[in-house]
């Protein structure tokens, strides 16, 4: 061709800053090259001024309210003439979206403006195509198997001009016949609560084994095989706890359900009898259910711990005492989040 040939603009670079301190505001930038001189008639190329694009990005404040401002769209004009538009959100602190009217003191930058585009056409250059890809190396398949995976790829890369062709091709690769073997985790029961040397009652231990079994054979496999095809790893060790008062195992209390709003309903959490506490006469009336009011505040405090010993101050251990537990900070949705 006659006219410079210019490649897509790169990605934009990393932001310079992750935020904004006053007049401290964060850059990038993105570029092109020139991947054909012109000819002696063909159209010039762009400046070198014209080859390289700055903007502000993480123009949010670090602390208090700012204005986020995401990027730019590509120009929506076809030829001449045209616009583009952004987000712009208002945030809290470096990472959380509120309402608009919150930032309403705050100058909002401007999220249309116009832009133009190159009349002129260009000529689409691709670069040759990639080697196609690897297929699936799976040996099996079973119902989980995901069969659209059975394919390969190879692509171009588009190094300048418009209306370019198809820059990815697929095709199809042999999908196993063979069925894989399913496995099913076998578990043991929990043991007693162990606490620790020399404690009668309060937090404690208990374990359990499991092992692998082969569902069509029966027989029991190394466990990497369960862990490999169920993709988790199942808990062998939980804490639980013996009641000071009863002679009662239970597991720790669950927690807190979901509140459908704050201030509206009822919130449950539970526990269990474990061992022999299940059929222990004593332990009938132990309360295994807690029911309150949903909290109308967006964070509150409840107990993580039972209540420690009396703890006084006369040396023959009794009289008026205190005694403590541990209280954590969560919010609506039940997460545990930092008290300041």
């Amino acid at each position: 061709p006659e006219d410079c040939v210019v490649s897509g603009w790169s990605e934009w670079s990393e932001c310079s800053m992750g935020c904004s301190i006053e007049s401290d505001i964060g850059v990038r930038y993105r570029n092109r090259t020139v991947i054909g001189p012109p000819g002696k008639t063909g159209h010039p190329c762009p400046s070198q001024d014209d080859m390289v694009q700055f903007e502000n990005c993480n123009t949010h404040g670090c602390y208090g309210l700012s204005w986020l401002v995401l990027p730019w769209t590509d120009c929506n004009g076809t030829c001449g003439h045209g616009t583009q538009t952004r987000d712009v959100w208002c945030m809290k602190g470096n990472d959380k979206k509120v309402k608009d009217e919150n930032c309403k003191e705050l100058p909002k930058p401007i999220t249309v403006r116009d832009c133009s585009k190159d009349c002129k056409s260009k000529i689409c250059v691709l670069s040759d195509w990639s080697d196609w890809s690897e297929c699936p190396q799976d040996s099996c398949i079973n119902e989980q198997t995901d069969l659209t995976k059975f394919k390969r790829q190879r692509n171009r890369v588009i190094l300048g001009g418009e209306s370019c062709g198809p820059i990815l091709e697929e095709e199809s690769c042999p999908i196993p016949n063979k069925i894989c073997p399913t496995y099913n985790l076998v578990f043991g029961s929990w043991s007693h609560c162990e606490l620790a040397e020399g404690v009668t009652c309060g937090h404690g231990l208990r374990t359990r084994d499991f092992r692998c079994k082969d569902n069509d054979s029966l027989v029991y496999v190394e466990l990497k095989n369960c862990l490999q095809s169920l993709n988790v790893t199942p808990s062998s060790v939980e804490r639980c706890h013996v009641d000071c008062q009863t002679p009662c195992q239970m597991t720790e209390w669950s927690h807190w359900s979901s509140c459908p709003q704050p201030c509206s309903g009822l919130r449950t959490r539970t526990r269990e009898l474990i061992g022999d506490s299940i059929s222990h006469p004593a332990c009938k009336g132990v309360r295994l259910v807690e029911t309150t009011k949903c909290p109308c505040s967006e964070y509150f405090s409840q107990p993580t711990s039972d209540w420690s010993f009396c703890l006084t101050n006369e040396t023959d251990g009794c009289g008026a005492g205190t005694r403590y537990r541990s209280l954590g900070c969560y919010n609506v949705n039940n997460h545990l989040v930092d008290p300041a």
